[in-house]
């Protein structure tokens, strides 16, 4: 834990406003877009959105895990299984859909109720789910089985996926509650929404995420072993654990702690180290370490969180100091994007050698020096990084896009982006993976919200958490998160 120093949270919130505004007039940041550049964003979410729909199991309503891209352009799902995270990524951005017009309020509602009939149904332990179910292997009912895939048992529970999916079902129950309470009690319409509310707000209340708490080194588990129906006693945990904080994992931490099944000591204890990155100019850059030194990892939770407007002394600063240093980094090494985040990859044209003879069709991609664990690489950028840069960056973003878009076969209105780009010979690979293209849609909702006035993902997700008390803002906001960029652990 770090001591708290006035000092140095002035100095750092000084330093990232100074460095704020000097980089947008260097138009490196500049949040002034003209209207041509909002629509660019809202062709990018819509493209999406159709993509997306293509890899939709009908029965139900769930995304395949990714697709490829048939000769005539069209997206043909290939690997038909999912994690339910995926899938509450999915009922997420059907809301931001209905919210910036790309779907109607009967489909939006329809899709939803399917999605949740499913979660309702499929093999569960103690209101949690499994890694992996399989959209072509279904019961007699036609739901989901859980599979096991790769290393994973198909009894293993993940932490982390399933705070996605509750952070998600969050967002659906406080989308609901004002959508519902718009509409007059004889509307049959507002009796259907407070009813799926209500099934949503059941799905969170099965789960205690102390079953994923480590209590001897107070960080959360990857995940546990356990069969639908064994005892807690029963249950064996994963040896290894998350522990960074800028990485996906700050958002399993702060709903474990809101929701008060864990101390909120498991927000403290997540390992805050920096990266001091001097650009070609000589300025310093300092932004949080994560683990593969992607953008995707930092930047994920920002999609509930909005870090611009409740933690940009913090994780805000860093995201776009990190942003800077990429931007940096690309210029530095003669790249022609920059954007580092996992992605697909293409077993023929990369296969690393990390001691299987097993082909490698999914990649961490990142930059070596700004991570700590596994490195990944830098062969291939993701345009999702772009996109999930919006806010931070738009001005860069938006051309570092551009620039990839002039790629044949990079993108296509019926679908958007595909998944990955080889930087060597900017070849595009063409894939596409549903998380990815889920955070992609997201990400846009999110920033034409914002530009719009309009309510995004993040405005649901924090009135959930407001309404659980006041510890979530108090996390968010607490003085030890911008003090850990001066003094690292």
């Amino acid at each position: 834990m770090h001591k708290i120093h006035i000092k140095h949270i002035a100095y750092f919130i000084i330093a990232a406003m100074m460095a704020y505004y000097a980089d947008a007039l260097a138009e490196n940041l500049s949040l002034d877009l003209k209207n041509d550049e909002i629509s660019y964003v809202e062709k990018i979410s819509k493209a999406t959105y159709r993509g997306l729909d293509s890899m939709v199991d009908p029965q139900t309503g769930w995304p395949v895990n990714s697709a490829s891209i048939s000769k005539d352009g069209l997206a043909i799902p290939v690997f038909k299984v999912v994690s339910v995270d995926c899938v509450g990524l999915r009922m997420v951005s059907l809301i931001g859909a209905r919210n910036i017009g790309s779907v109607d309020n009967k489909e939006m509602v329809a899709q939803l109720e399917k999605i949740v009939a499913t979660f309702e149904k499929v093999e569960k332990w103690n209101g949690f789910f499994y890694q992996w179910y399989s959209l072509v292997d279904k019961d007699a009912n036609g739901n989901p089985k859980r599979v096991q895939l790769g290393d994973l048992s198909e009894d293993f529970i993940p932490s982390l996926n399933n705070s996605i999916l509750t952070a998600s079902l969050m967002v659906m129950v406080e989308y609901l509650d004002e959508a519902s309470a718009g509409l007059s009690r004889a509307d049959p319409e507002r009796r259907a929404l407070i009813e799926l509310k209500k099934r949503c707000q059941a799905l969170i209340d099965k789960q205690d995420y102390s079953i994923f708490y480590d209590k001897k080194i107070g960080f959360m588990r990857l995940g546990i072993e356990a069969k639908p129906g064994e005892k807690t006693n029963g249950v064996k945990g994963s040896g290894f654990h998350y522990e960074h904080f800028y990485t996906e994992a700050n958002l399993l931490a702060l709903i474990a702690a809101v929701k008060g099944d864990v101390p909120r000591d498991v927000w403290d204890n997540l390992r805050r180290g920096k990266v001091t990155y001097k650009t070609g100019e000589g300025r310093e850059l300092i932004f949080y370490r994560s683990w593969n030194g992607s953008i995707y990892e930092g930047f994920f939770a920002d999609l509930f969180i909005n870090y611009n407007k409740n933690a940009a002394s913090s994780l805000g600063a860093s995201s776009r100091n990190l942003i800077l240093a990429e931007k940096d980094y690309s210029d530095r090494h003669g790249l022609p994007f920059w954007g580092w985040s996992p992605a697909a990859n293409d077993p023929k044209k990369y296969n690393p050698d990390i001691g299987s003879k097993q082909p490698v069709y999914y990649i961490m991609w990142g930059v070596d020096e700004f991570g700590e664990g596994t490195p990944g690489g830098t062969k291939a950028v993701s345009p999702y990084s772009s996109l999930l840069a919006l806010k931070f960056a738009p001005y860069a973003a938006i051309k570092n896009l551009k620039r990839i878009q002039e790629i044949p076969g990079a993108y296509s209105d019926n679908y958007g982006f595909v998944d990955a780009i080889y930087v060597d010979d900017a070849t595009p690979y063409p894939c596409l993976v549903s998380w990815d293209q889920l955070i992609s849609e997201i990400a846009c909702q999110n920033y034409i919200s914002d530009i719009e006035g309009r309510k995004g993902i993040d405005h649901y997700f924090l009135s959930y958490i407001d309404k659980m008390g006041k510890l979530g803002r108090r996390l968010l906001a607490q003085p030890n998160t911008a003090d850990s960029l001066i003094s690292s652990n």
